[in-house]
């Protein structure tokens, strides 16, 4: 889902985290490629990272 990033210009890091996932909760993201992930995982499927970072909301 792209995001407009002039419309949230003024926005925190924390609501435009919420912009990009469908509901309040958990995001996971790879902290090299930035693939995100609906649920734990310990390695990215898609560079093989194993450096996956956890968000709660």
């Amino acid at each position: 889902m792209p995001v407009c990033i002039q419309r949230i210009g003024g926005m925190g890091v924390v609501t435009r985290l919420r912009l990009l996932i469908d509901d309040d909760g958990e995001l996971y993201e790879c902290r090299n490629c930035g693939e995100k992930f609906d649920s734990d995982c310990t390695e990215c499927s898609t560079c093989d990272s194993m450096e996956i970072a956890h968000y709660e909301f």
